[in-house]
């Protein structure tokens, strides 16, 4: 009885360190630790490497963050947070 026991959590710890391995190899893989590389991000190194005209206006537009959006949620999380703000 013991003895499959120990057998069993011996088996389970492989099972474990081999599975872990593998997801870590499968997020290495698909670059999940390689931050601010790959096609998602070629429009941010090369906006200024345009020709000019209508197209780079759309380029940089965008690019570019919604300032409303983005400000008014900040504001509204740190007064929700905010012991002085009342």
């Amino acid at each position: 009885m013991v003895r499959e026991r120990r057998s069993f959590l011996k088996g389970e710890g492989v099972v474990t360190v081999v599975g872990a391995g593998g997801v870590v190899w499968r997020a290495y893989d698909q670059g999940v630790f390689s931050v601010g590389e790959g096609p998602a991000y070629e429009p941010w190194k090369n906006w200024r490497n345009t020709n000019g005209g209508p197209l780079a206006l759309v380029q940089a537009a965008i690019l570019a963050p919604r300032v409303e959006c983005c400000v008014g949620r900040q504001v509204e999380h740190f007064l929700a947070r905010c012991k002085h703000a009342t």
